[in-house]
């Protein structure tokens, strides 16, 4: 065997450690994960994904079954790094052909362009959506009335209505 050969081993034995310890790392999700309805929610189509939301795609057909991906090809490793990790939603797009797309950004900084179908599930973590909207129609009364109340200060304060004697 030559130096070469060698050193290609090596290169290969340390690329296979590494990538099992980041498989067996909490990053990583297995195939058949299941969402933790206290901490996370299921999005039922990539229409509803916002900005800064941190995802997971639903469907396990697209995630790779972890304990595989550290004695398979590089090909089964990138695939896993792209589907089996929670990602935030950066530069989210929606287009016309039913597909939405978007750049992920991982917890360690690496980011990739997702193009899916409109129609694909996600998880979300709960702690990364939007603030909420008013929908709760008490606050809305309370704002009409306290409109209604500024406008009639505004009106009494600033119309003067002559007096009109009829004879």
């Amino acid at each position: 065997m030559s130096m070469s050969d060698v050193g290609e081993v090596f290169d290969r034995m340390r690329a296979h450690v590494k990538i099992r310890r980041e498989t067996e790392s909490t990053v990583f999700v297995d195939k058949y994960y299941e969402m933790d309805p206290q901490t996370e929610d299921l999005l039922h189509d990539s229409g509803m994904l916002e900005e800064d939301m941190v995802v997971l795609i639903a469907d396990s057909k697209y995630r790779a079954h972890i304990n595989e991906v550290s004695l398979s090809s590089d090909e089964n490793v990138d695939h896993a790094r792209k589907f089996n990790r929670w990602a935030t939603v950066t530069y989210r797009v929606v287009w016309s052909d039913y597909s939405v797309s978007f750049v992920a950004v991982y917890e360690d900084g690496t980011k990739r362009k997702f193009h899916v179908s409109q129609h694909c599930a996600w998880f979300v973590k709960l702690n990364s959506l939007p603030s909420p909207r008013l929908t709760d129609t008490t606050d809305l009364s309370d704002s009409y009335t306290h409109t209604l109340e500024q406008m009639k200060v505004s009106v009494d304060s600033t119309v003067r209505i002559p007096e009109v004697i009829v004879p």
